[in-house]
């Protein structure tokens, strides 16, 4: 997907690695949902900015092993976001979505129906050249979107 918007680039290194997050599913339920069913909503919040936006449906999770805690992206140890704030913002920005979507003084309602402290999430890193410049690529591994992260 990069390439196909920048056809000179020069790709001079990637290396995966894997970025921290919070991850929730919900259960959402309206009075106006036809047939009554429930929805599931899925969040992520991302633990080093605190950024919280709502997602697909998570493939399986598997237990994160010792072999890529190499490739993790480093905890500075500072302005993270803890857990609790984390589920804080998730639940605020579904209860926001849901309410906009039905745009009706009626609420749904928002269960939590499950909360992963720990979700490591993939992405690419390249290193590339464009035109005599060098540039640092973050693409998502999931997704394909990708976001020039420095030059």
């Amino acid at each position: 997907m990069v390439r196909s918007r920048a056809g000179d680039l020069t790709q001079v290194s990637e290396r995966l690695r894997w970025h921290p997050f919070s991850g929730f599913e919900y259960r959402l339920t309206h009075p106006l949902t036809p047939g009554g069913a429930p929805q599931r909503v899925y969040a992520i919040v991302d633990r080093l900015t605190g950024q919280a936006t709502l997602t697909d449906p998570w493939p399986e999770l598997h237990e994160f092993t010792s072999e890529h805690e190499r490739d993790c992206v480093a905890d500075p140890g500072w302005n993270t976001t803890g857990f609790a704030e984390a589920a804080r913002r998730a639940r605020r920005l579904v209860a926001t979505a849901a309410m906009r979507r039905h745009r009706l003084a009626v609420t749904s309602t928002v269960s939590e129906v499950r909360a992963v402290e720990s979700l490591w999430k993939p992405n690419w890193l390249l290193e590339s050249r464009l035109r005599g410049h060098r540039l640092q690529i973050l693409v998502d591994a999931i997704t394909g979107g990708y976001y020039v992260v420095g030059t």
